[in-house]
């Protein structure tokens, strides 16, 4: 009975989480579908970029917000399931959850003004936000193409035991896929640009997803 309830326990919070990404993304397509639509789709076109450019669309708005929040939440289940057992995410799901949400936070916020350290450093203001709204696109195709991953990989933990390393070369396929994608759809951008690029990417980007693996391998 206590195991029933338990497993009863951790399916209804893990439901209420799963269903969080897809109210950001409700919300992102409620106040402007059309933008929403070009947004998860850059992995194909750069249409969104010529339709909402940095010089002229403000970065940081309620719009972003929304898309923020999606990001985070998304990028802590992925955290989640890298970052700890099965054991420890199914008996203290709840605890887990907010400890990485509020690391996914700080690290968001952190990525924000180091990027802007960079940029005034470099003097690349207008390729910093250029910057911020590609790998913030990108990011949230690769989430959420993801998500039927990280959802599946939830809602079967203690049934599938293979569920991490499904989750591991998904997310590794898909950052890889991202980054060629990125440079080879924004190569005028990255002309002249290398240098500030590499630092933005490899500060903001690698170090972290190479900290992950390693304490996913450990």
């Amino acid at each position: 009975m206590n195991l029933e309830l338990r497993e009863g326990c951790y399916n209804n919070v893990v439901t209420i989480v799963l269903y969080l990404p897809i109210v950001f993304v409700f919300f992102m397509c409620l106040m402007d579908l059309r933008r929403s639509r070009l947004f998860f789709n850059t992995f194909f076109t750069n249409k969104y970029f010529y339709a909402y450019p940095v010089d002229v669309t403000p970065v940081f708005s309620l719009y972003y917000i929304v898309v923020l929040g999606f990001l985070i939440i998304a990028k802590t289940m992925l955290v989640m399931l890298l970052g700890y057992s099965q054991e420890i995410i199914y008996g203290s799901f709840v605890r887990v959850f907010i400890q990485v949400l509020g690391s996914v936070f700080g690290y968001c916020l952190l990525k924000i003004l180091a990027g802007k350290l960079l940029s005034y450093f470099f003097k690349r203001i207008t390729v910093y936000k250029q910057m911020l709204v590609l790998e913030t696109s990108y990011l949230a195709c690769v989430l959420l193409l993801l998500y039927p991953v990280l959802s599946y990989g939830f809602l079967h933990l203690s049934t599938v035991s293979h569920v991490f390393n499904v989750v591991l070369i998904s997310a590794l396929l898909l950052y890889c896929f991202r980054f060629v994608i990125l440079v080879w759809n924004n190569k005028n951008l990255v002309s002249g640009q290398l240098l500030y690029i590499i630092l933005y990417l490899c500060i903001l980007e690698i170090v972290p997803f190479i900290y992950l693996f390693k304490r996913y391998t450990e």
